[in-house]
């Protein structure tokens, strides 16, 4: 069991410099890693404990942009421990044919059941870093859990205007629930 997870936001201000100032502990701690990774990969080469979690499945091949999904993800999979997709865009044994570490199906609606007490907007969806959140959480229920770079803009660092996701709503959920994030701002200092 690990004493701590990290979750990576899919932030383009994310630096190696920021995930050395972390000290993440490799052999014991718990990294998990989204569809798009902006942060320099090579900065989690010690890590032997990484989840990837993967929603939407399609190629990706824009400059300077490592993309953990599609042919990318099938050539990296090995450097993960597990792979939990997200069902809303239903290709998931189309996709996991080729996946060869242990992985599983996250089904939205019924995983938001278990947790009656949140109660996400009408017509919008959860971000995969929140049901990610909510995922680690019910896998290690004792262990601290850090959101890094959780900012609620976009990985470009651009504000969403109209989006399927509620990130304010996340946002204020993190801060009532005294969920632990480092790197909030734009300008990606250590505040809480």
């Amino acid at each position: 069991m690990s004493d701590k997870i990290y979750l990576f936001a899919n932030n383009g201000s994310l630096t190696t410099a920021h995930i050395d100032q972390i000290g993440i502990n490799p052999p014991e701690d718990v990294v998990v890693l989204f569809n798009y990774m902006y942060v320099p990969y090579d900065s989690f080469d010690n890590v032997a404990n990484r989840i990837a979690f993967l929603r939407v499945v399609y190629e990706n091949h824009e400059e300077n942009i490592h993309y953990l999904g599609g042919v990318e993800f099938l050539e990296k999979q090995n450097d993960f421990s597990k792979l939990v997709c997200v069902d809303d865009y239903g290709k998931y044994s189309e996709y996991t044919s080729n996946v060869t570490i242990p992985h599983e199906l996250l089904h939205v609606e019924s995983f938001l059941s278990e947790h009656t007490n949140i109660e996400y907007p009408d017509s919008k969806i959860p971000t995969t870093g929140f049901l990610a959140f909510l995922y680690m959480k019910r896998l290690y229920p004792n262990s601290e859990i850090t959101l890094v770079g959780f900012t609620g803009h976009y990985a470009d660092g651009s504000v969403p205007s109209d989006s399927h996701h509620d990130y304010n709503w996340e946002q204020s959920y993190y801060k009532q629930n005294d969920v632990k994030r480092i790197c909030t701002t734009q300008h990606m200092d250590s505040s809480t």
